[in-house]
């Protein structure tokens, strides 16, 4: 297969699931009504889990086959976007925010002139300037958000569960209601709850302090990891995508590339992007913020992240 021309992205397979994953039943319901018109939004920030959620509907339908999957960029121009459009099969555009303002304008013409010409679901951090009330009216636009994104207490539960190597329900419950359902904030309090040696009483810290996930959790999650994904994270996390032989390269540790894949299969807020010409991985903004408040804080790891960085700047 050809390589592609350097920073340009291409359609390509969705993303890989997690081994800790939980179905979201609430939203791939809204997702199935959705779908039949010519193009749907779903709008929610940053960890809400809108990737994840759509590529487990997509292949709990079994549409993941005849679905195209996009990864939006600056490269996706109009022209590109819409020639991709098929009413036979579902484009999913992930970061649909991302896309240029003259493509998001020639869709919503598309979509005003000739809906049955196209089935879209774009996936965005923010509302696009769509002219949505007559294609609303007509059923052919959606839009997706709020609760509809946030874990229910039993999806809250199970994703608990997958994390903490104990079922007790206030362990669950603490966490539920520190999260408030948010999937990245519950994934991050789970693991650095699962680091201690008494997750009920640490769990029930969490809820009582005020403080932000974030705020609170960096130093814990960070010390849930391995010394070699520790190191990973923190010479890579401010790339905006990662290749195995990037992560080897910035990191001089030969087995950085399976350090990235354990970080994604364990579901901690790395992704594998769809790409069908190799593995590339994302790192999560929440993450990666996680990753920065740590470096702000020093440390003999962070030394030696930021030698280990230079050098390969210097090669």
């Amino acid at each position: 297969m050809p390589a592609r021309p350097h920073g340009q992205a291409v359609a390509g397979h969705l993303p890989r699931l997690p081994r800790a994953y939980v179905a979201r039943r609430r939203l791939w319901d809204r997702l199935e009504d959705a779908s039949s018109g010519a193009a749907t939004l779903l709008v929610g920030p940053g960890g809400a889990g809108k990737t994840l959620g759509v590529a487990g509907w997509l292949r709990e339908t079994g549409r993941a086959e005849t679905s195209t999957w996009v990864r939006a960029d600056t490269t996706w121009t109009p022209t590109r976007l819409l020639a991709l459009l098929d009413p036979e099969k579902l484009v999913v555009v992930d970061d649909a925010h991302d896309l240029p303002i003259s493509t998001v304008r020639a869709l919503d013409a598309r979509i005003e002139r000739d809906p049955d010409s196209l089935r879209v679901l774009l996936i965005s951090r923010w509302d696009l300037p769509f002219t949505r009330l007559a294609s609303e009216l007509l059923g052919q636009y959606s839009v997706l958000r709020g609760e509809l994104l946030r874990l229910d207490d039993a999806e809250s539960a199970e994703l608990v569960a997958a994390h903490v190597p104990t079922h007790a329900a206030e362990v669950s419950r603490a966490i539920a209601g520190r999260t408030q359902g948010w999937c990245a904030a519950v994934v991050m309090t789970a693991r650095a709850v699962a680091a201690s040696g008494d997750p009920v009483t640490v769990a029930r810290r969490y809820a009582e302090e005020s403080a932000t996930v974030a705020d609170r959790v960096a130093s814990d999650v960070f010390a849930t990891l391995q010394p070699r994904q520790r190191h990973l994270l923190l010479c890579v996390a401010s790339e905006p995508e990662v290749t195995p032989e990037l992560a080897v390269h910035l990191t001089h540790d030969p087995r950085a590339g399976e350090a990235l894949a354990d970080l994604e299969g364990m579901g901690l807020l790395v992704t594998r992007l769809p790409d069908a010409d190799g593995a590339r991985y994302a790192i999560h903004p929440l993450l990666a913020e996680v990753v920065r408040r740590r470096t702000a804080a020093g440390g003999v790891d962070v030394l030696r992240a930021a030698a280990t960085v230079q050098r390969a700047v210097r090669l």
